[in-house]
């Protein structure tokens, strides 16, 4: 080994208990991973050539170090984008991408699956035994007398991660260019002065004489949607927001269009009519059919509640504007950029209490407080604080998961927006379970930052969120698969939030908001508020999941308009404005880490199963219904059909009508 070599720390991961950050350097990564990926083919032709026994087991284990090293490669690259000096990243995703076609593209490794004894496997190894001949399908083994295909489906597997990761950098471009520098105080004066204090920094800081920046990053956009009483510039930044990598300099329009051309491509490779038929092959939801029929039943009944709650809220608009002597010319309705702004007032004035006076009553050390209790009064876990210098950001806080005082792992929390991060919110395994001692999980959000001195508060969304994403730390943790390809968030993906959303309905449970100190009144309030208007997400929602199937059929090719497609398939109770495609940066369709391609569907797909599982849990003691949880579910991974792990909790089908109930639909 050379010098080089024996002191990159990468290639000693699994000897640390924690990820040393410090002294991991750009350029570690390419040489790590040309190591990684030559010692797993030493060892796949062992396999081939009856060196080593064949087993699902040996053949998982010699890509561990290859995995972590992926796994923190594509964590860097969501974390920040922007340090790329000397990584080599289009030659480590060309190795990447070579590498995982070679091993699926393997007719030998192929051959050595066929020749398993199915019959005689367990049912989790014949889970791991489906997942991996799923892959040898997608990478062309069902054509192996068709070399001209199979030479064409490699090169479209080279090809799209590249075309996703300038997908991916055209979004960062846009992200920290868009903006607006709003320079008359007034058409702010309803914001709060934390929002505008930060917005007037930012100003200073990106050369403005004076003004307070907004850009389109979460936190800065619903600041303005929500309290700049100056609509023209609420619909500035709306058009700006919708107009990311579409009509910018950053444009994704060619890259996406020949993503899309690329999926179409392989799956006709691979004998589908569709790529969508090619993806939910391997989905509990089976075929388009099933998904059409869900989103059209649910898109229905919210677009009844949508004509509904928008005469509400147009009405309110209208008289907000009479009490305060607002001049009504060319109010004529509403529109996407006054949801937020009059969805506020109604709520202030209903609820008495707004969204930035609830964050006083929501501290984020006091939120992880409840959660962690929450861990312990269900799963018995002991949460405490860990101090850690080798962290890759100084904002991020670590915690040690104990349960009969053994540590089951750490977990990473990283709350706050900056340049190059992604956007959203999402779980990450720094090491996974199985190939680590003491698995790192993390989680990630884009919450509003406080200001210096300011104590960090989180709203009722962003806590919310946090809870979610501890559910799908939970899915990993608790994992007790013995085969990765099938362990924590290896499951069928329309599966994947059922514990992460089921998270969610604790944090509005009547105990746990009154341990952040809140009133009787206030809580019935609280829990009012969850779904109050949310007809209009509803209907959102449902039409990006109707985009994402549209673009994924044979009815859009090169000659389609983004904007014009999106807007056929798109019914709204509001009017959809001119010039503005969320296709060109939906990051959700176009991802290297978490693909939901075909699959955006699936957030209500597996919502219908967190909320009839947690209708389960009002039924008894939360304690042995957590344990239950735990064993059928949580533990299971990918193991088992998911329908049939659902079944083995609630002991019968799944239930829409627990969903429809709590969305105010039946």
């Amino acid at each position: 080994m050379s010098s080089d070599l024996e002191n990159n720390p990468l290639l000693k991961i699994f000897e640390t208990e924690f990820i040393p950050y410090k002294i991991i350097k750009n350029e570690h990564y390419f040489p790590a991973f040309e190591k990684a990926i030559k010692d797993a083919n030493n060892e796949f032709e062992k396999i081939i050539n009856g060196k080593i026994p064949f087993s699902l087991s040996s053949f998982e284990k010699i890509t561990d170090f290859y995995d972590q090293l992926k796994i923190l490669y594509n964590n860097k690259r969501r974390l920040n984008s922007l340090d790329e000096e000397n990584l080599k990243k289009k030659e480590i995703d060309s190795l990447i991408s070579e590498f995982e076609s070679n091993i699926y593209m393997n007719k030998d490794l192929y051959m050595k699956f066929k020749e398993l004894e199915v019959s005689n496997l367990s049912n989790e190894e014949k889970s791991a035994y489906k997942t991996h001949m799923r892959k040898f399908l997608e990478n062309g083994m069902n054509i192996l007398n068709e070399e001209d295909k199979l030479k064409r489906l490699k090169e479209i597997n080279l090809e799209i991660p590249h075309l996703i990761s300038d997908y991916e950098n055209n979004m960062i471009k846009d992200e920290a260019e868009l903006h607006i520098n709003i320079t008359d105080e007034n058409d702010i004066i309803e914001m709060p002065e934390s929002l505008k204090e930060t917005a007037k920094k930012l100003s200073k800081e990106k050369g403005y004489e004076k003004g307070f920046y907004f850009n389109i990053q979460a936190p800065s956009y619903k600041a303005i949607m929500m309290y700049c009483k100056n609509r023209e510039i609420r619909k500035q930044m709306y058009l700006l927001f919708g107009s990311e990598c579409y009509t910018t300099k950053n444009s994704n329009i060619n890259i996406m269009k020949k993503i899309l051309e690329l999926r179409k491509e392989k799956a006709k490779i691979l004998g589908f009519e569709t790529y969508a038929d090619f993806v939910l092959s391997n989905r509990m939801a089976k075929n388009e059919k099933n998904v059409y029929d869900l989103l059209y039943k649910v898109r229905e009944k919210s677009l009844i509640a949508g004509k509904r709650d928008y005469e509400l809220l147009y009405n309110y608009a209208i008289q907000y504007h009479q009490k305060n002597n607002i001049n009504l010319e060319n109010f004529n309705s509403l529109e996407k950029w006054d949801i937020s702004y009059y969805s506020e007032k109604i709520k202030e004035e209903l609820f008495e209490i707004n969204s930035e006076e609830l964050r006083k009553y929501f501290p984020l050390k006091k939120v992880l407080e409840v959660l962690f209790d929450l861990l312990y009064k269900l799963y018995n876990i002991k949460v405490s604080k860990v101090e850690n210098e080798t962290l890759y950001n100084e904002e991020i806080q670590v915690f040690k998961f104990e349960e009969d005082g053994k540590i089951i792992g750490y977990f990473y929390i990283d709350l706050y927006p900056r340049i190059g991060k992604t956007r959203g919110g999402w779980v990450y395994a720094l090491k996974p379970k199985i190939i680590n001692k003491i698995p790192i999980v993390g989680i990630c959000y884009n919450c509003r930052k406080p200001n210096e001195n300011e104590e960090p508060t989180l709203s009722l969304n962003e806590s919310e969120g946090v809870f979610h994403e501890c559910g799908h730390s939970l899915h990993i943790f608790f994992s007790e698969c013995k085969f990765k390809s099938i362990s924590g968030l290896n499951v069928l993906w329309d599966f994947v939030e059922l514990p992460s959303q089921f998270m969610e309905n604790f944090f509005y449970e009547y105990d746990n908001l009154k341990k952040f100190n809140l009133s009787d009144e206030l809580i019935r309030k609280v829990q009012r508020m969850r779904f109050y208007l949310d007809s209009f997400f509803e209907v959102n929602y449902i039409n990006y999941s109707l985009i994402d199937l549209k673009i994924h059929s044979n009815d859009f090719d090169n000659n389609s308009d983004i904007e014009k497609v999106e807007n056929e398939v798109s019914i709204d109770v509001f009017n959809r404005p001119k010039g503005i495609s969320r296709s060109l940066s939906f990051s959700h369709l176009f991802n290297a880490t978490y693909d939901y391609s075909v699959g955006y569907y699936s957030y209500m797909w597996a919502e219908i199963f967190a909320f009839d599982v947690y209708e389960e849990f009002k039924k008894g003691d939360q304690r042995e219904k957590a344990k239950k949880f735990r064993e059928c579910i949580l533990s299971k991974g990918g193991s088992d059909d998911p329908n049939v792990l659902f079944v083995s909790f609630k002991g019968k089908e799944y239930s829409i009508l627990p969903f429809l109930k709590a969305k105010g639909l039946e």
